[in-house]
């Protein structure tokens, strides 16, 4: 609700303003629309690209996909974050039962410490513990 400008109380029943506005209905659709593109159309490209050439050319093919824990347990005032990246997992294991001469991976990291969430595409107040000083850290999840 944040992303279209809508602020609920504590026990979610009532908001600040009541109604969102239209620019924040509008703002909504452009969010989920970057969500979408980056967390699921992102992944779908590169598994319409690469399903065939690594089934056609590797004698081991593998695909990975990096996802977040967002993808399996919803985070509070992540909604559409979570929802696109759980949309890309499901949408490589349903591939992996269509193409199952490839190995699909994936791994889902909780929160990274680091500036991650300034860029956000459903950018807003940070809600979460100071994701600079908490989180996996990024060497670790590199390696």
């Amino acid at each position: 609700m944040a992303v279209a400008g809508v602020e609920a109380d504590a026990s979610g029943t009532s908001f600040t303003p009541s109604q969102a506005s239209l620019e924040g209905i509008q703002r909504a659709v452009d969010v989920s629309s970057a969500a979408t593109r980056g967390n699921y159309t992102g992944p779908l490209v590169a598994a319409v690209t690469f399903i065939p050439l690594l089934t056609t050319s590797s004698p081991s093919p593998s695909i990975l996909l990096v996802s977040s824990l967002g993808a399996v347990i919803p985070p509070p005032t992540r909604t559409l974050y979570a929802s696109t990246k759980a949309a890309s997992l499901l949408l490589y294991q349903a591939l992996s039962i269509e193409h199952p001469a490839i190995a699909f991976t994936s791994v889902l990291p909780s929160t990274v410490e680091g500036d991650f969430r300034a860029s956000a595409v459903d950018s807003g107040p940070v809600r979460e513990k100071d994701p600079n000083k908490h989180g996996l850290k990024r060497d670790d999840v590199a390696r």
